[in-house]
């Protein structure tokens, strides 16, 4: 999409004046500053862009969302696009559609790429929430939005656990294939491979959710089932490495002492002390 356009907040016939927060200070960490809702075709001639977060929402129809990627839109999703991503949807047939333009601190954490949600845990019916709420422009519901909107955009997290497209990582598979097969000669390039996405993004996500990258949560694992064997059994240090993915002893010993403060001697020790 070589060509585009801007489009600013304040000059969208959904911008959300001041005068709705009159009386009362706007919510630094998030607030709406654009809602706009339409049913119908979508056919824009140009993609666009704005300079803030926008939280697209899809009550009914299916369509789809052109970006960096083409992903399809329709009521089990949404997603949050983020400032100034080219953009532009299309429809063959009416979609009903919500956008609400999004700023604040709260914001600044999330990843600057698009976000994939699921509707399911009740997304669509606080997003219309929100939405009636920003139709009372005449009233002082400035401090009410401000509220429904944070709520929206926790639940829009907790539906979509923040994870960029394309598709959602299957973060429980990978976590019970690591758990069941952590004996085997692994690669992350291998298991991104199979879990359907890159290196990259499955070093990104994984990290994310655990708090520790892939290798190192294979590692942990690897180590915690050496202790146990070693305590429970009378296997050598040697086995012992081979049996929960480690070719060479040496290797073996050095990252159990990394993991652990201790040789991988000491837990035999004491088991025959007894």
């Amino acid at each position: 999409m070589s060509e585009s356009k801007h489009l600013p907040w304040a000059r969208l016939p959904g911008y959300l004046p001041e005068a709705m927060w009159a009386g009362a200070r706007r919510s630094r960490e998030l607030t709406p500053v654009m809602a706009q809702r339409y049913r119908g075709r979508h056919q824009a001639a140009l993609p666009s862009w704005h300079d803030g977060w926008e939280l697209l929402v899809v009550f009914s129809g299916r369509g789809l969302l052109q970006a960096d990627t083409t992903v399809p839109l329709g009521p089990a999703i949404a997603y949050l696009i983020p400032p100034r991503l080219v953009h532009r949807e299309l429809s063959d047939a009416d979609m009903d559609v919500l956008w609400i333009g999004l700023a604040g601190s709260l914001l600044d954490d999330l990843p600057p790429r698009l976000l994939r949600l699921d509707q399911a845990r009740g997304l669509g019916a606080l997003a219309r929430q929100v939405w009636l709420c920003t139709e009372r422009r005449a009233s002082r519901v400035g401090v009410e939005l401000d509220g429904l909107t944070r709520s929206l955009l926790g639940r829009a997290l907790a539906s979509g656990d923040a994870v960029p497209t394309p598709g959602p990582l299957p973060l429980d598979g990978s976590i019970e294939y690591l758990h069941r097969h952590y004996g085997r000669d692994l690669t992350i390039v291998d298991l991104a491979r199979r879990f359907g996405c890159s290196e990259r993004h499955f070093n990104r996500v994984f990290r994310q959710h655990t708090g520790v990258a892939p290798v190192r949560y294979l590692r942990r694992i690897r180590i915690e089932n050496a202790r146990k064997l070693m305590t429970c059994t009378q296997f050598s240090v040697a086995e012992v490495a081979a049996l929960v993915g480690y070719d060479d002893p040496a290797y073996f010993s050095r990252v159990f002492r990394q993991e652990t403060g201790a040789p991988p001697t000491r837990p035999l020790r004491v088991q025959r002390s007894r």
